[in-house]
């Protein structure tokens, strides 16, 4: 490594700054001088990190700690080199049975609302070899509304419930739970988000974030309305021109 033009400030700090930038912005930086080029290209961590941005990943360093930064990026290297062949790591059956009605695959894992009243929603966790998941099922059973829709987010555990219009009256009325147990979700300090409704036949469900939006048909005088479920407050109204909301 060629001597540093910055005497007064160890490899150590100059890697840990590396860090915190983005992965374009550290490629940038790797044009400034030799020695720094050296040090992003010598930084087991820094290509690590370069690694997870390439494959689409993101680890926060948690629920691995016994997997060093040299196994982790050759756990990354199989995968990428899985998906380059279409070669998976093993296959899993899944099998389902009874009345089933509107599912989602998010995050790894598959849902769907069960039963003919439609208050039970059924989860699986499919398996991940390469960030070592097993496979996972669980039930919501019997919650306390009609599901007419839903959406989730694994990574937050969180489940926000859209309740059949014919049985509110016609009104908007969204439950914020845990995915996990079917509970009120911590986050949210408001647990049922209510809205004046008219009909609403056709709709679709999905969360961002701390935000959820919900995409109406033309028999409402708005195309979307996005809440922060956090809070329940309503953040946008808005109208999606020429858009055709689908469930």
């Amino acid at each position: 490594m060629p001597s540093s033009p910055y005497p007064g400030l160890p490899v150590e700090i100059l890697e840990r700054i590396f860090l915190e930038l983005h992965y374009f912005d550290l490629c940038t930086v790797k044009l400034l001088n030799r020695f720094i080029c050296d040090v992003v290209k010598q930084s087991s961590l820094i290509q690590y990190q370069i690694q997870l941005f390439l494959c689409g990943f993101h680890d926060d360093f948690t629920g691995r700690s016994a997997a060093s930064i040299a196994m982790r990026r050759d756990q990354l290297r199989t995968y990428w080199s899985r998906w380059d062949r279409l070669e998976p790591a093993e296959k899993t059956v899944v099998k389902l049975s009874g009345v089933l009605g509107a599912n989602e695959f998010v995050g790894g894992v598959f849902s769907t609302v069960v039963g003919d009243k439609r208050t039970s929603l059924h989860f699986i966790r499919l398996p991940s070899v390469s960030r070592g998941i097993k496979q996972e099922e669980w039930t919501l059973d019997k919650l306390e509304m009609s599901i007419d829709g839903y959406t989730t987010d694994p990574s937050a555990d969180v489940l926000i419930v859209y309740e059949d219009q014919r049985v509110i009256n016609s009104r908007i009325r969204l439950h914020i739970l845990r995915s996990s147990d079917g509970k009120k979700h911590p986050k949210a300090s408001v647990p049922i988000i209510d809205h004046p409704g008219t009909g609403i036949s056709f709709f679709d469900i999905s969360i961002c974030g701390s935000q959820v939006c919900l995409c109406l048909g033309n028999q409402h005088p708005h195309d979307t309305l996005i809440w922060d479920w956090t809070t329940g407050k309503l953040v946008h109204v808005g109208v999606l021109a020429g858009a055709a909301p689908t469930r």
